[in-house]
């Protein structure tokens, strides 16, 4: 599971990066966790970005995680020329 359940950018100008950092823990005792979030690079040209233009990235994008084990995700909004406003889950 994540270290917190909502994730906050808070307003953005224009072109403004802003960058936030999660921790994803496998609770499990017994089994590896593997994860693979969708990239830029592996996500279909015409569904890049968000809907306003806007830009986010989770790096690292995949990985393993052995039981009782975490990592550290960066998670990276760059927002695009339109306001937006997102609610979601990952």
């Amino acid at each position: 599971f994540f270290s917190i359940e909502e994730i906050d950018f808070e307003e953005m100008t224009a072109r403004e990066t802003k960058y936030r950092l999660v921790i994803l823990y496998n609770m499990s005792k017994d089994h590896a966790l593997t994860y693979d979030f969708p990239t830029q690079s592996n996500v279909n040209p015409s569904k890049q970005g968000l809907t306003c233009g806007d830009k986010f990235a989770i790096e690292p994008c995949q990985g393993s995680l052995d039981p009782g084990k975490f990592i550290e995700l960066k998670i990276t909004l760059t927002s695009g020329e339109s306001p937006s406003f997102y609610e979601g889950e990952v």
